[in-house]
This record gives structure tokens, sequence and C-alpha cells, in this order.
């Protein structure tokens, strides 16, 4: 009987890896995000449907888009920007002034008693238009910042979520593998007893089960070390989640051609500061030319010479001024470091879209090794240990194997069953990898 339970059980483990889901159809959820070009104040909560949020991992993520810090904090400076490019492109406040007289000042028409005036500087139109796009595209940078933010949430919860996957299917196997090692140490105490084996065998067997216990336990602190860091990132409740059931993400991303989606925010924040700096350069490229100052002045005359006609009449002057250009700022360096700036968000984009190419570049040979393993290890490794281990134990009945033989064969399908397990968990931080860098939408 005890025989027979052993080489159940040694079936059961070497099987345990064909009910891994294997042929997953989960798709790949969607991004609410604004539109990088809709200057439109970005709201501070997202509202979801049901039908948007049709897994454990969508919810989470949407609860993340609500209450994630540096996606709060993007979005402020967002809507900040907004209200910048309103305040570029207003004319400067009028001034008011107010003046008196120590000691009246006697004209033909009577004295001066004070005067009031009014004057409104007009800068240069189109450096006004110029500054007024400059912080446009300034703008659109920032809500750039803000997809790129949520991108990078969607990856870094995408991993975790994999990874914790991943450590459900080695608890589960790890239980497995132990059921088996209980067995078989049942076997060996039976022939301890029953002096057919040493007491060392007994030991040995022992501290394999022991060892694997403590592997579990191991696992499960790693689990909820994972859970912790996911509902920071997320400020979601996720105790209740059924991992056993969950998918790994981003299945269907298996394309090798991302120019459909062209889309890449880390790179269109620099493409808009690159244009905010190109509005920059017109802004110093105008700098020489003087703004346009207008005032309107209201002198009150006291009563003067009665025999005179305009006698007491107050009086209205208009005052035109501006600056003279006459070298003492610096124009040709303002224009310069305007310049110089430019070219400095030029090669920092050509850089970057460099890093990134070679980035998704590296995502994708990755992900096509870990797919080269999981064929590795589903059709070849796992169903010739599988026939090994079945081998292996219908000799141990009848006598023909030892139990390390037993112990080794056991052991090698954990470590295949496993290996298959973090190849799927490899391919999904691959692909999340490339999903945090570039908009994917359904």
């Amino acid at each position: 009987m005890k025989h027979t339970t052993i080489l159940m059980c040694g079936i059961t483990l070497a099987t345990s890896c064909q009910s891994s889901p294997t042929d997953i159809t989960t798709r790949h959820f969607s991004l609410p995000a604004p539109s990088i070009a809709d200057a439109q104040v970005m709201p501070d909560k997202l509202l979801f449907s049901t039908q948007e949020m049709q897994s454990d991992l969508q919810r989470t993520y949407a609860a993340a888009l609500n209450a994630n810090g540096d996606i709060i904090a993007a979005k402020a400076r967002y809507n900040a920007a907004l209200q910048r490019v309103q305040i570029v492109g207003t004319l400067p406040e009028p001034m008011l002034m107010l003046g008196g007289f120590l000691a009246p000042v006697e004209t033909r028409n009577g004295p001066m008693d004070f005067k009031v005036g009014i004057t409104q500087r007009f800068p240069w139109q189109s450096r006004l238009d110029s500054m007024t796009e400059q912080q446009r595209y300034s703008a659109q940078s920032l809500a750039a910042v803000v997809v790129d933010k949520q991108l990078q949430v969607r990856q870094q919860l995408t991993e975790m979520w994999s990874k914790r996957i991943l450590l459900d299917r080695k608890i589960a196997l790890t239980q497995t593998q132990v059921k088996v090692m209980r067995h078989i140490e049942d076997l060996v105490m039976v022939q301890f007893q029953s002096g057919r084996t040493s007491q060392s065998k007994v030991l040995r067997t022992q501290l394999a089960t022991t060892k694997l216990q403590d592997k579990v336990f191991s696992l499960m602190a790693a689990a909820t070390l994972l859970e912790s860091k996911m509902s920071a990132a997320s400020n979601a409740d996720i105790n209740n989640i059924d991992w056993a059931s969950q998918d790994y993400p981003l299945d269907d991303l298996t394309t090798r051609d991302f120019s459909s989606y062209p889309v890449r925010p880390r790179l269109l924040r620099l493409e808009m500061e690159m244009k905010a700096a190109a509005a920059a350069v017109k802004v110093a490229d105008l700098a020489n030319i003087p703004d346009l100052n207008i005032g309107v002045d209201y002198t009150m005359i006291g009563d003067g010479n009665p025999s005179m006609a305009t006698s007491g009449d107050d009086a209205i002057g208009i005052q035109l001024s501006f600056a003279l250009p006459i070298g003492n700022r610096p124009y040709a360096a303002i224009s310069l470091q305007a310049k110089q700036m430019q070219q400095a968000l030029r090669f920092k984009l050509l850089q970057a879209t460099r890093n990134l190419d070679a980035e998704i570049e590296n995502s994708l040979t990755l992900g096509d090794d870990a797919q080269r393993r999981i064929v590795l290890y589903r059709e070849k490794l796992i169903p010739r240990a599988e026939s090994t281990l079945e081998a292996t134990l219908q000799a141990f009945i009848s006598s023909q194997a030892s139990l390390q033989d037993v112990l080794d064969a056991s052991t090698l399908i954990l470590e295949y069953q496993i290996q298959l397990e973090t190849a799927h968990s490899d391919v999904c931080t691959a692909r999340a990898t490339i999903a945090g860098a570039i908009l994917i939408t359904d």
C-alpha cells in the first residue's frame, strides 16, 4: 500500500505542471490616459465603468491611477503649467501714478496742485506669441510626463503581479513535493523499523522534508512582502485575491513591430521640450525689440489769473516711452544661451531614442529567450523527467532503485516545473518593459 501511495504521489507531482495554464487568453488592459495635445485640465479622479475593469489587475491599476502620489503630483504640475499658458500671453498690469508738490508750481494757467496718471506697457506681440507657444509646449511635455508616470506604474504593477503569480505557483509545486516527501519518509520509517534500512536514511529523508517545508514558509513570506509593495503602489486592497486563478498578464502582446504604436511618452516629453526651446529661441531673438509704454497724465490746476480765458484749466498729457537697446543687455548671449539649450535637448532626445530602442530590443530578446525555455521545459525536459520519475518509482517498488534515485528524480521534476513558471514570468516582465515605454491601448 505504501509503494502504491508513493507511485501515485510521484505521478501527481510529475503531471502537476500540466495543470498550470499555458494557453492564456488574457487581454492587456487599456490605459485611461489623457490626450497629450488637448490642453485640458486633468481631473483629480478618473471614473471607470465595470466593463473597463474585468480583472483584479485592472481594478488594482485603476486604483493606482487615482491614488499613486507620483501620478497625482505629475497631474498637478501639468495643471499648473496650463495656467502659466494663460499668464504669459496677457498684458502687464497698468501702472497708476499719484503725485503732489511740496510747493505749488506756478504756471500761466495757475498753480499745479497734484497730478494723477496711468501707464500701460505693451510688449512686442511676436514676443508674447512666442512666450505663449513656449509655455504651451512646456505644458504638453508635462502632459507626456503624466502619461509616462501612468505607464511606469502599469509596468511596476505588471511585474509585481507576475512575480506574485510565480510565487503562488512555486508554493503550490513545493507543497506537492512536501506531500511526496512525507510519504517517502513514512516508507523509510517502516523499512527502518523492520531493520531493512539505516537510521541515517531516515534522518536524511526527514531533513529533506524539513527543508522543503522551510522553503514554503520563505516563499509565503516573500509573497506577503510583495503584496505590501503592490498595496503601497496602488493603495488598493489585494489581500483577498485568488492568485491560483490569476493568469500572467500581457500574454497577447506578441508583436515585434511597434511601428503602429508611435506614442512613446518618454520621448514625446523631450520632443515637446525641444519645441518649447525653439520657441524660447524666438523669444531671445526678439529680446532687443523694446516694449512700448503709453501713459496719460492728468494735472489739476488751481485758480490763476482771472484775466486769462484758460486760467484754472486742468492739463492732460500723453507719454510715449520705450527702452533703448544700446548694448547694456548682452542680447547676443541671451540668444546663444537659448540656442545652446535647444541643441542640448536635441542631442538628449537623440540619445534617449537610442536608449529606448535598445531597451525595447533587449526586452524582445529576453522575451524570445524565455519563450525558448518555455518550449524546452514544457515539450522536452518535463516529459522526459516525468518518464524518468515514473520508471524510477517502479524500480524502487521492485527494489531495483535506491531511495536517492527517487529523491533525485522527484527533485528534478520540481526544479523543471519551477523553471517553466519562471520562464512564463520572464516573458511577462519583458513585455511589461515594452508596455511601460510605448502607449499601447486596446
